[in-house]
């Protein structure tokens, strides 16, 4: 057994960076199981372990004798072996702990949990953080792992739970099997500098609206910086391509195919329109693909205004 590479942790949390909501959007745990939950982090975990550079199985053991643990990952990172264990701390257990009580109760499952033999324990807090016991509760948990030395314990936090938790609702499975099957390369989420997320894509069968629009309104003269994410379960670099279709206009390539995955886009004259589409394109190389020559695509629409009078 080998200690559980840092740098995929790291990586986990970066992409879980990309699905964190606002804090009031916490409040839907308090309709959500305990089993739910952690079945929801299990399936984050297999549809992203490419990205993360994790191959392997998770099993749920939530029970009696879970020994603080409701799921183990057995992963093969690089020439290694791991365990990586999954506890979910629902809005029912925040509800129910008392304080002081509850504190010592997880601090003593978190001790408990080493048993297992684990490299790592993602410890995910599922706080209703618009309720301020929980919260209290909750920042109190996140300050006492922040203590510890070891790194054993990567905290998971609400807003992040609630961003697994919704993509976990929108999952459609069979399409992210067959692109899986297939060898087909798919983005996870496209994000630009003004804020704006997409998590959808017409290859996960999602379309490609926005999924999370801040500012869609731009003018001329300013720069936009898009990037995405992609993951591919078979070998080979994932390539990207990014173009632009303006108002009533054919897809004009930006940056065309390269393991580039952020592009600039500087908003010109010629830019000016209603809903003027950037189309980022996503494949791994190879001699067929799913749409002409791109595995997946996706959306980010603006409206482009002239530059500001002075």
């Amino acid at each position: 057994m080998v200690n559980y590479p840092k740098q995929v942790l790291e990586q986990l949390m970066t992409l879980l960076q990309l699905y964190e909501l606002p804090e009031e959007m916490t409040s839907v745990f308090r309709d959500v199981s305990h089993n739910d939950l952690a079945t929801a982090v299990s399936q984050f975990l297999f549809h992203h372990g490419p990205k993360i550079g994790v191959r392997g199985w998770g099993d749920i053991i939530q029970g009696i004798r879970d020994g603080g643990v409701d799921a183990i990952w057995n992963c093969h990172v690089g020439e290694g072996s791991v365990r990586l264990g999954v506890q979910v701390k629902s809005h029912g257990d925040f509800e129910r702990g008392k304080g002081e009580s509850f504190r010592r109760a997880v601090l003593a499952q978190l001790t408990e949990s080493r048993q297992m033999k684990l490299s790592a324990l993602l410890l995910g807090l599922c706080a209703d953080m618009t309720s301020s016991s929980q919260r209290e509760m909750c920042r109190g948990l996140q300050a006492d792992v922040g203590k510890m030395t070891d790194e054993y314990v990567t905290v998971v936090s609400p807003t992040k739970m609630a961003g697994i938790w919704k993509w976990s609702l929108g999952l459609q499975a069979e399409p992210l099997e067959q692109m899986r099957d297939a060898g087909y390369a798919w983005l996870t989420a496209i994000y630009d500098s003004l804020g704006n997320l997409n998590q959808n894509s017409w290859g996960k069968g999602t379309g490609g609206d926005w999924s999370h629009r801040r500012k869609t309104t731009v003018r001329v003269g300013e720069t936009i910086t898009i990037s995405a994410v992609a993951v591919s379960a078979a070998v080979g670099d994932t390539q990207y391509r990014f173009s632009v279709q303006r108002s009533g206009r054919s897809f004009e390539i930006r940056q065309d195919w390269s393991t580039e995955s952020t592009w600039t886009w500087g908003v010109a004259q010629a830019d000016i329109g209603r809903n003027v589409a950037a189309m980022i394109s996503v494949r791994r190389q190879k001699d067929y693909y799913q749409f002409d020559d791109a595995d997946d695509y996706t959306y980010a629409v603006y409206d482009v205004l002239p530059a500001k009078r002075d």
